[in-house]
């Protein structure tokens, strides 16, 4: 059942449109990880050998990368290359002889149905040591107005570490919180009170909080610029009864991956609310509105998409409407804009794709009407929500909060 193309050379379209790469992967052998797979994503293992499978929104095909081997990804022929001793002979081999065992009737897998999605960068070197130590330094943290009641609570516990440095012959020790993604800690984030950067390349990775599921408890997953920000939300906002937080921060501006990865976490918790508890600067309004843009409800089957691209003194915002298996609905797109921006249709140009293109000056206004649209129109409404800090963010109110604490005096009766 050898394939060749017009030109004497296998088509790979062909292999590409016929084989489901998630079922060849278990075909030889892998095995799905259910706690890690999403509807973006199929993570599969086989002993020490990790693939994560997605559907490639260009090709229409499925892909896959590995985390731990930046190198060895692309489609279902580069996974076979790559693990045939790269004989393109064995690899066409395979793939036929798993089609033909196909039309003779091999019990099939669950056929995968992913989500297009461009592919995740995920930076892993499993010999790196962050050398993270237990948290026992709490000074710098409590500098910053966090308790220790809270670094020691058991949404934060494994989660932020201490790592010490020698200069000059003085030991300093530093505070760490690691960044992971599904493969595990890929960065980290290293501070001290003169001190703050990003060990290794952060990819998709995020920081986050721990978090147990308990059916009868109510998740709220909050996302904001650091994991400071995060533990001071935690002491000025805490949950409420019943209440279960995912604290997730993106350690600064969000870089092109970590969406994706924020919704496979979505998509693993499934949340009742996201919060965004971004930074009150211009950053973090546009860091709210890339979020809402892109995150979707897990259970949502139409989802307003919104893509931003900053072009100096100009702004592009990108609409479409995703629905399943329909067209996206540009009239209702542009009357939608025309309604919250009060624009005219010379500056609205829908695209072949489905997407309608809006072009504005680069202003806070417009990126605050955006964020007002966003928070009107995403479905299901109020499953997106953002509570700003008082000052820039919320370390500083929480220390503006511990510095008024410390000049109050108690009233004292006589």
């Amino acid at each position: 059942m050898e394939k060749i193309d017009q030109y004497g050379k296998h088509n790979w379209a062909y292999y590409k449109s016929q084989i489901d790469l998630v079922e060849f992967a278990q075909w030889r052998g892998y095995i799905i990880n259910p706690q890690k797979t999403s509807r973006n994503y199929v993570v599969l293992k086989k002993e020490g050998d990790v693939i994560v499978v997605y559907q490639n929104q260009n090709t229409g095909y499925q892909a896959f990368f590995n985390p731990i081997d930046s190198k060895d990804g692309g489609s279902v022929l580069n996974f076979e290359y790559n693990r045939s001793q790269k004989n393109w002979r064995s690899v066409f081999a395979a793939l036929d002889e798993f089609l033909n065992e196909l039309q003779k009737g091999l019990p099939r897998k669950n056929k995968s149905v992913l989500r297009p999605v461009p592919p995740p960068e995920a930076e892993y070197d499993p010999e790196y040591d962050f050398k993270l130590l237990k948290m026992q330094d709490f000074s710098y943290l409590n500098q910053r107005g966090i308790s220790t009641a809270t670094i020691l609570s058991n949404y934060f516990q494994d989660q932020i570490f201490n790592k010490t440095f020698t200069h000059n012959g003085v030991r300093y020790v530093n505070t760490a919180f690691p960044l992971r993604n599904q493969t595990g800690v890929v960065a980290a984030i290293i501070r001290n009170a003169h001190y703050n950067k990003i060990e290794r390349a952060r990819g998709d990775a995020c920081w986050t909080s721990n978090f147990d599921i308990i059916e009868h408890h109510v998740v709220t997953m909050v996302i904001t610029e650091s994991p400071i920000d995060a533990l001071s939300f935690h002491e000025l906002h805490g949950p409420i009864a019943h209440e279960r937080r995912l604290y997730v921060a993106t350690a600064g501006n969000l870089s092109q991956t970590q969406p994706q990865y924020i919704q496979y976490l979505i998509e693993l918790y499934r949340p009742a609310c996201v919060l965004l508890a971004n930074d009150n600067d211009n950053a973090g309004l546009i860091q709210n509105v890339r979020l809402m843009g892109i995150l979707e409800h897990p259970s949502s089957t139409s989802q307003l998409k919104v893509k931003i691209q900053l072009l100096g003194q100009k702004v592009m915002f990108s609409f479409r409407f995703d629905a399943e298996q329909e067209a996206s609905d540009t009239e209702r797109i542009e009357r939608m804009i025309e309604r919250y921006f009060k624009t005219t249709k010379k500056f609205i140009a829908p695209t072949k794709e489905g997407w309608v293109d809006v072009h504005m000056d680069n202003i806070t206004a417009h990126f605050e009407v955006l964020e007002k649209l966003l928070l009107e129109e995403k479905t299901p409404r109020d499953w997106l929500k953002v509570h700003k800090p008082n000052l820039k963010d919320f370390n500083e109110d929480l220390q503006q909060k511990r510095a008024k604490e410390a000049t109050t005096l108690p009233y004292m009766s006589f």
